[in-house]
Parts: structure tokens; sequence; C-alpha cells
């Protein structure tokens, strides 16, 4: 019973600190969607697929008229 004992609390440590390291103090999470670059090129992208589904879009109404 002893040597079950000393393996438990062995392990008890290790499983609560796995978790504290995944925690961050400073607020980094999402840093890069907000940047302004990384927006604009969002921004541009959909764009561009706006265009490209409306021109695909004229073509097909052109086609059948």
């Amino acid at each position: 019973i002893m040597i079950s004992r000393v393996a438990a609390v062995r392990r008890l440590p290790r499983a609560f600190a796995v978790p504290a390291r995944l925690y961050t103090i400073g607020r980094t999470e999402g840093s890069v969607a907000e940047s302004k670059s990384f927006g604009k090129k969002e921004k541009a992208h959909e764009d561009q697929f706006i265009r490209k589904h409306e021109a695909e879009q004229l073509a097909k109404l052109k086609a059948e008229v």
C-alpha cells in the first residue's frame, strides 16, 4: 500500500503542472488577427473573391440573354 501511495503522490504534481503552463498572463491570443496588416490582407482577399464572383454572375447573365 505504501508503494501505491508514493506513486500517487508523484503523479499528482505533474497533473497540476501541465495546465498551469497553458495559461498566459498577457493577452497574446488573437494578436495576429488584430494586427492592421492582417486585416488589410484579409479585406483585399475578400474583395478579390467578390469581384471574381460578380464577374462570374455577369458572364452567366450575358450567356442567358
